[in-house]
C-alpha cells in the first residue's frame, strides 16, 4: 500500500510541476538573502536572539546545526537556543509572551498558532518584510493563507505535511492483503484491517483506534462536504457525522480490527508509545513527516497510503498544512534580525540543508529542488506524497478557533476523552455525541 495520492477527477491544486518549478535566479537569490549581516543590537556586543522549539534529540541536533551555519554567515548575530520537549512547551510560551519575556523566535503548530494569533499582540506582523527580508516566491498561496489572520502574515511555515496511513508491510503481506490503490475507501480499510488482525493469531490488531483523533475526523468530515469549524469558530459538522464516525470505530473494535480501549488508552500521542511502535497494531494514522520518526523506532518495513476516501462521489478530504510554523515575538527588540533567521531556515540552502524534511516538506520549490539529490529514499517518498496530495487537495481556508486543542487536538481533548468513554463502555454513542456538542459549544464560545 505504498501508493500515494487520491481519487482522480476531483478538484486540483498545485501540480508537481508547480512545486518543483524554479524561478529565475532562485537559489542565488536565496543565498544572497541569507548572507546579509544583521544590523540590529549593540555594535560592540552584536545582536543576541533567543529562539525556542520543541522536539526530540534529532530535531534539536538538526536545528542547532542550521543555526550555527546562519551565525557563520551573519557575524555579530548570536542565537541562544532554549530546547524543550512537547510537554508544557505551549503553556510556558504563553506565560512568557503575556509577561513580556517570550523568545524572539519560536516554533508553533497550527492549533497553537491559531490561539496565539487570536490572543492578539503576541505575533510579529511579517508583511512589511516581504520580499526584502522574507521571500515567499513560488510558495502555494493557500499555504501562506493558513499563516495569515485578518489578512496579516504572522508566521513562516517550516514545512508542509498532510495526513498519512502508515502500516507494517510484513504484517499486511502475512495477511495476504493486496496493496490498496490510492482510491481506496473506508470500506476497504475496514475489510483490510479486519483481515490483518485475524491473521496475527492474537499477536496484534489491524489498526490503532482513531476515534479520538481530530485530524483524521477532519478528513472524514470534509469528505462529507463540511468542515470542522465555521468561519465564526463554531463546529461546522453535524451530530450525525460524529455518530457515524464513532459507530465505525465501535464496529472495528468489536471485530478485532482495531485495538481495544485498554490498549489505545496507553498511547499518549508521543511517537514512541503508539500502538504501531509498541507492536500492538499493524497500522495507524499520523502526519507524513513523522514517517521518518516511525522508521527509526520500529524494526520493520513500513508502507504508507493516503487516508481512505469516502464513498464514490465524495469530496477529497485531505489537504496540505504547515507542519510547523516559525513565529517572531511582537515585542522583540530585533524584528529584522528575527525575520532573517526565519527566512534562512526556509530559503537559504546551506541553512535549510540540515533540517531536511523532518519538519515537513520545505515550502520553497527552490529549496526542495536543492535538497532533493541528497535526500534519503524515505524523504523522497514523503516529498512525492505531499506533492500528490497537493494535486488533489481542496485547500483548507478556515483558521482554527481559540481552544481548538481542548476540543479536538490535544492529548486528553474532549474528543479523545469522549471516544475513550465510548470504547470503555462508560457511555453510549448517542450520549457521547450529545455531550461532545454541548461541551464543545461551551468551550468554543
Amino acid at each position: 500500500m505504498s501508493g500515494i495520492g487520491g481519487t482522480g477527477g476531483l478538484r486540483r491544486g498545485h501540480t508537481r510541476a508547480d512545486f518543483l518549478r524554479v524561478g529565475g535566479g532562485a537559489v542565488a537569490g536565496a543565498l544572497a538573502m541569507g548572507l546579509v549581516g544583521c544590523g540590529g543590537g549593540d555594535s560592540a556586543g552584536g545582536t543576541r536572539l533567543r529562539m525556542t522549539w520543541w522536539g526530540e534529540q534529532g530535531r534539536h541536533r538538526r536545528t542547532q546545526e542550521a543555526l550555527r551555519v546562519f551565525e557563520k554567515k551573519n557575524p555579530g548575530v548570536e542565537i541562544a537556543t532554549e530546547l524543550s520537549g512537547g510537554d508544557g512547551y505551549f503553556e510556558k510560551l504563553v506565560t512568557q509572551a503575556t509577561g513580556g519575556n517570550a523568545p524572539d523566535v519560536f516554533q508553533s503548530e497550527p492549533n497553537q498558532f491559531a490561539e496565539l494569533s487570536q490572543r492578539g499582540g503576541i505575533l510579529l506582523e511579517l508583511d512589511r518584510f516581504v520580499p526584502d527580508l522574507l521571500s515567499v516566491e513560488g510558495w502555494p498561496e493557500e499555504t501562506l493563507d493558513l499563516d495569515r489572520v485578518g489578512g496579516k502574515l504572522l508566521g513562516v511555515p517550516l514545512g508542509l505535511n498532510s495526513f498519512m496511513f502508515i502500516y507494517d508491510a510484513a504484517a499486511f503481506q502475512k495477511a495476504g492483503v493486496r496493496e490498496a490503490d490510492e482510491g481506496w475507501t473506508w470500506e476497504d480499510f475496514e475489510r483490510i484491517t479486519t483481515d490483518v488482525g485475524r491473521s496475527s493469531g492474537g499477536e496484534y490488531f489491524g489498526t490503532e483506534d482513531t476515534g479520538g483523533d481530530g485530524y483524521v475526523l477532519e478528513v472524514w468530515v470534509r469528505q462529507r462536504g463540511r468542515e470542522l469549524f465555521t468561519e465564526d469558530g463554531r463546529l461546522g459538522f453535524e451530530k450525525s457525522d460524529l455518530a457515524d464516525w464513532w459507530e465505525f470505530w465501535d464496529r472495528l473494535r468489536e471485530s478485532g480490527a482495531a485495538v481495544p480501549a485498554e490498549v489505545q488508552a496507553l498511547s499518549t500521542g508521543d511517537v514512541t508509545d503508539t500502538p504501531l511502535v509498541t507492536g500492538k497494531a499493524a497500522a495507524e494514522f499520523d502526519f507524513s513527516n513523522r514517517l521518518i520518526a516511525f522508521s527509526g523506532l520500529v524494526d520493520k518495513g513500513l508502507g504508507h497510503n493516503v487516508i481512505p476516501n469516502g464513498p464514490s462521489g465524495s469530496r477529497y478530504g485531505m489537504y496540505l498544512r504547515p507542519a510547523l510554523t516559525m513565529c517572531a515575538y511582537s515585542r522583540t527588540e530585533y524584528p529584522e534580525e528575527a525575520t532573517k533567521v526565519m527566512n534562512a531556515l526556509v530559503n537559504v540552502p546551506d541553512v535549510a540543508r540540515p533540517l531536511g524534511t523532518e519538519r515537513g516538506v520545505p515550502p520553497s520549490p527552490e529549496i526542495r529542488e536543492f535538497l532533493l539529490p541528497d535526500m534519503e529514499e524515505m524523504e523522497r517518498e514523503i516529498v512525492a506524497y505531499v506533492e500528490r496530495v497537493a494535486e488533489e487537495q481542496v485547500p483548507m481556508t478556515i483558521q482554527r478557533p481559540v481552544n481548538v486543542g481542548e476540543v479536538l487536538a490535544d492529548t486528553g481533548s474532549l474528543l479523545e476523552r469522549t471516544s475513550q468513554d465510548i470504547a470503555f463502555g462508560r457511555t453510549s454513542i448517542d450520549e457521547g455525541v450529545d455531550r461532545f456538542f454541548e461541551e464543545a459549544g461551551r468551550i468554543l464560545s
